[in-house]
C-alpha cells in the first residue's frame, strides 16, 4: 500500500503550497506514480506565481511486477549511501522472515537498489525497461569519461535507450543530449565477467552510482 503525507512546501516568491508527498509508492496500487517519474512531473507541485517547486526527499518505490525495490534518497545526501544500503538490506531481510510463505520467492527476486534525487530514480526504471544491467551500464559511463575526459565533470544519466541499445545520454554540465553506441552496451555484454574483476564496487550492492566506484577507487 502506498503512503502519504501532508507538507507545507515554501516557493521562492513567498507563498505557500499544500503538497500531497509520497513516504512509500506502492506502484501495484498506483501506476500514475510511475508515469510521473517518467515524465518528470512526480514531487513537483505549481505555485500561484506560475513557478514550480520540486522536491528532494526521501521515500520508498516499490514495484513488484517489475521486480523493483528502490530506496530514494535526497540527492543532496548521497554521502549517506552506506546508511541507505543497510536500511535497503534490513527491508529485505525483514520482508523474508517475516513476509508470507507465498510472497517470499518474490521478494527473493527483488532487485534492490539505493538511489539519490529522482533522475537517478529515473534513470534506472528507463534501464530496467530496456532489460540492461545498470551495473554495466556504468562501466559504459567509465568508458565514455575514458574517450572524454571532461565528461567527468559532472553526472552522466541516461535519458533513453534506443530499440538498439544506444544510449541517449544528459550532462549535468552540458545542455545537449549526446549518444553512447550500442556498440560499447554490446561490448560490456559480453565482457560482463572481466568488468565485474576491474569494477567489483559496480556489481553486488545495492548502490549502484559511479560516485560508489570513484569513492571506493580513491
Amino acid at each position: 500500500m502506498s503512503t502519504w503525507t501532508e507538507r507545507e512546501l515554501a516557493c521562492a516568491c513567498g507563498q505557500t503550497i499544500h503538497a500531497r508527498v509520497a513516504v512509500g509508492a506502492h506502484v501495484g496500487r498506483a501506476p500514475q506514480v510511475r508515469t510521473a517519474i517518467l515524465e518528470r512531473s512526480f514531487h513537483r507541485f505549481a505555485c500561484g506565481c506560475g513557478a514550480a517547486v520540486v522536491l528532494d526527499t526521501q521515500f520508498e518505490y516499490f514495484d513488484l511486477d517489475r521486480r523493483q525495490l528502490v530506496l530514494v534518497g535526497a540527492a543532496s545526501d548521497r554521502e549517506a549511501w552506506p546508511d541507505l544500503e543497510r536500511r535497503l538490506r534490513d527491508t529485505v531481510l525483514r520482508a523474508l522472515e517475516w513476509g508470507s510463505p507465498l510472497t517470499s520467492d518474490l521478494v527473493a527476486r527483488l532487485v534492490p537498489r539505493v538511489v539519490f534525487g529522482l533522475e537517478a530514480l529515473r534513470e534506472k526504471l528507463i534501464l530496467a525497461d530496456a532489460g540492461l544491467d545498470d551495473g554495466l551500464i556504468e562501466c559504459v559511463k567509465i568508458r565514455a569519461i575514458a574517450n572524454d575526459p571532461e565528461l567527468s565533470r559532472g553526472r552522466m544519466r541516461i535519458e533513453a535507450v534506443t530499440s538498439g541499445d544506444a544510449l541517449h545520454v544528459r550532462h549535468e554540465a552540458r545542455s545537449d543530449v549526446f549518444e553512447l553506441p550500442a556498440s560499447w552496451v554490446h561490448a560490456a555484454l559480453h565482457d560482463r565477467a572481466s568488468l565485474e574483476n576491474r569494477f567489483p564496487a559496480l556489481f553486488g550492492g545495492g548502490y549502484v552510482d559511479l560516485a560508489r566506484f570513484w569513492k571506493e577507487s580513491a
